[in-house]
């Protein structure tokens, strides 16, 4: 569960502005779990394309057929990258 962020969310996270899309859950066992996802991380990049918004993040993933993606993320005033492994698809 995810949403863009928005100037009270970013105070909160202690964020010097807006841009990005805020993990607001990960549900337990789930790939986004077990790639190291965390509530509260703020999704940034994805490989070369820039989150602002949620609109943004989805964008980023249509189309593509990539095994792995790497994820760019602010965690606790942190930056750093994570590689997120597409749910299999039927």
């Amino acid at each position: 569960h995810m949403q863009s962020l928005n100037a009270d969310l970013a105070h909160a996270f202690s964020l010097s502005d807006t841009d990005g899309v805020l993990v607001a859950f990960v549900e337990k066992d789930s790939q986004a779990d077990r790639d190291g996802i965390q509530r509260g991380d703020v999704i940034t990049r994805v490989d070369d394309k820039t989150v602002q918004d949620l609109a943004d993040l989805l964008s980023a993933f249509e189309g593509t057929t990539a095994a792995q993606h790497t994820l760019h993320i602010t965690r606790d005033q942190q930056s750093i990258s994570i590689v997120m492994h597409p749910p299999a698809t039927e």
